[in-house]
C-alpha cells in the first residue's frame, strides 16, 4: 500500500463500534513555532480571581465529526490505533483520534485545566503553557510602548491623540476583558482614550476584538499553511537523523 493510498484510508475508515474520538491538529504557527491541541469543553471554573474557566477534551462520534471538518474545507483522519497515529505524527492537520489511545498518550492535553482565551477570542490555551507577562494584569513597559506604537499613539475608538489634543490620556485596553480570561499579550491590547475606556459598554467590544484580529489573523484562518509548515518541519527533523 502506498502513503496516498494511507492517507486516503485513514481519511475514509470507518470509526470503531461503540467508540468516541477526541479531536486533535497538529501545526506550526510562524510566531508561536508547534501548536498541539485538542477541542475542549467547558466543566467549571477555577476557584482563584480573576475567574478562570476549567476546560476538558471534548468527545465525538468520530465519523460524524470527520464529515463536518471535511465539509468546512478541513480534512481530517481517524485515527483508530498506533500505526494510524504514526501517519498522523507525519501528516499533521486535523485527526480524530480514539478515546482510549488519546488518553494513553496524550492525557496531559485532555485532562481538566485552567484555561485563558486565545487573543482573537477563537480557542484557548492552557494557563500552564503561558509566560508570567501573560497572565498578570498590567501590561510590561515594554508591551504598553509596544501597542502605543503599534496604534501610532492614538485612540483606536475616536482617532484623538495627545500630540494634538492635550486633554488626551491613553490607556492600553484588554479587548477580551482580564477579568473574563483574556491575555495581557499585544495582540489583545489596544490603545484607548481615557474618554472611550470609560465609556465602553460593554467592556467587552467585538468591534474591538475583530480590529486586533485584523492586525493578527488566528491561526483559524492560516490552518492549510501552517500544516504545510509542519510537514515541512517533520522531513526536516526526518532527513536530520538518517
Amino acid at each position: 500500500m502506498t502513503y496516498k493510498d494511507e492517507i486516503l484510508r485513514l481519511m475514509t475508515q470507518p470509526e470503531q463500534p461503540n467508540a468516541l474520538y477526541y479531536h486533535c491538529s497538529a501545526v506550526i504557527d510562524p510566531e508561536k513555532g508547534l501548536q498541539w491541541s485538542v477541542q475542549t469543553q467547558w466543566c467549571g471554573y477555577a476557584d482563584e480571581r480573576p475567574r478562570r474557566e476549567i476546560r476538558k477534551g471534548c468527545l465525538y462520534h468520530g465519523e460524524a465529526q470527520r464529515n463536518w471538518l471535511h465539509e468546512a474545507g478541513y480534512p481530517a483522519l481517524l485515527i483508530n490505533d498506533e500505526l494510524d497515529l504514526k501517519y498522523f505524527y507525519l501528516l499533521g492537520g486535523n485527526a480524530l483520534i480514539l478515546q482510549e489511545l488519546a488518553e494513553k498518550r496524550f492525557a496531559h492535553h485532555i485532562e481538566p485545566t485552567v484555561c485563558l482565551r486565545e487573543s482573537g477570542g477563537l480557542g484557548f490555551a492552557s494557563a500552564d503553557s503561558l509566560s508570567k507577562t501573560q497572565l498578570q494584569h498590567a501590561p510590561t513597559k515594554t508591551v504598553r510602548m509596544e501597542v502605543l506604537t503599534r496604534d501610532g499613539r492614538r485612540c483606536q475608538i475616536c482617532g484623538r491623540s495627545p500630540a494634538y489634543y492635550v486633554d488626551v490620556e491613553l490607556h492600553v485596553h484588554h479587548a477580551i476583558p482580564w477579568g473574563k480570561g483574556g491575555m495581557t499579550e499585544v495582540q489583545n491590547l489596544i490603545t484607548l482614550c481615557k474618554t472611550c475606556h470609560d465609556g465602553l459598554e460593554p467592556h467587552c467590544d467585538m468591534d474591538l476584538v475583530n480590529l486586533l484580529h485584523e492586525k493578527y489573523p488566528n491561526v483559524a484562518f492560516t490552518y492549510l499553511e501552517d500544516i504545510k509548515r509542519y510537514q515541512a518541519w517533520i522531513k526536516s527533523q526526518m532527513e536530520a537523523v538518517t
